[in-house]
């Protein structure tokens, strides 16, 4: 079990949840600002620096109240991610692009809120929104098609197929920018989920431990419509089904274990709206995604937000 301690100051911190949130939006906002087309060099690179600063501090801060405030006390739980940062452009062939540091949204569903009560509570109740640091790498496999994977420190991964179903790839598209207004495009993903997660406590002479693992199918659809060189707002559906399932096996000091199964679903459709922000190779999302998640027991529904920063190559 976590401290009195630990539990007094998740509660305290808490509350800065919302107020990061809008943090992590008026930042983005004030680099598409400064990100403009014709503004001066110095005034870029120097908005750069400010943003990378600022990045930093809030991803420290953020993934520090997430990992204190999320299933607190002996909570036992799954989490799938809402935000994705895909636009509808692929790499193209021999390229790709890293998100080197980023927020998720992410769906929570409670396997159970104490692993070490005696027989556990195993109603796998969805409880409501969740974050994650993340971390993403998307190759251009061949021309309309890249592989891709996503990489959450607090939530499932995902191992994923894009394949672009019109409109010119990524770096095609800087190149027609220049000669037209605007360029569209429209890509379809598959995703493959995956998390395992092991662990053991020890309370009231009770040694408890537990074995989960997640897997689950992810589908997309997206289309764009590149303004600029820096500006590509986007949008999609989407929908996951995912199934979790292990066991907690309860051990008395010199008694004999209790094994209790664990199985359920997690599934979630949704709709994410975002803007990929362009400066030379440097990249930035920020993404709103509107989730529908249902467990075993109940739905939600939730506005989920997440932000990345990373580079082309």
């Amino acid at each position: 079990m976590q401290s009195k301690k630990i539990m007094t100051l998740c509660i305290k911190l808490a509350p800065l949840l919302p107020t990061l949130r809008i943090e992590i939006l008026r930042a983005v906002w004030n680099a598409m600002s400064l990100l403009s087309p014709g503004q001066a060099p110095w005034r870029a690179k120097a908005s750069i620096k400010t943003l990378s600063r600022f990045r930093f501090r809030l991803f420290f801060g953020f993934s520090l109240v997430v990992s204190l405030t999320s299933f607190s006390g002996c909570a036992l739980g799954v989490r799938v991610p809402t935000n994705r940062f895909d636009s509808p452009e692929t790499e193209g062939p021999g390229r790709g692009h890293m998100d080197a540091l980023g927020i998720v949204g992410a769906s929570s569903l409670a396997v159970t809120p104490d692993e070490t009560a005696s027989p556990p509570d195993l109603g796998s109740a969805v409880t409501g929104p969740s974050s994650s640091a993340h971390w993403g790498l998307d190759l251009g496999i061949v021309n309309r098609l890249d592989l891709g994977l996503r990489a959450n420190t607090d939530a499932a991964w995902m191992a994923q197929f894009k394949y672009q179903l019109a409109g010119p790839n990524h770096a095609q598209a800087l190149e027609l920018i220049d000669d037209q207004d605007e360029v569209f495009s429209a890509a379809l993903t598959l995703g493959f989920n995956f998390y395992s997660a092991k662990g053991s406590v020890d309370s009231n002479q009770v040694h408890t431990e537990h074995d989960l693992s997640v897997s689950g199918i992810d589908l997309s659809g997206i289309i764009g419509y590149r303004l600029s060189r820096t500006f590509l707002p986007y949008a999609g559906l989407f929908t996951s089904a995912n199934t979790y399932s292990g066991n907690i096996t309860q051990t008395p000091t010199g008694g004999i274990p209790s094994i209790y199964p664990l199985s359920g679903r997690l599934n979630q459709t949704g709709v994410d709206v975002g803007l990929q922000v362009e400066a030379e190779r440097l990249l930035f999302k920020i993404e709103e995604s509107f989730v529908r998640a249902n467990g075993e027991t109940n739905n939600l529904f939730g506005l989920y937000t997440g932000a990345s920063a990373g580079f082309s190559f």
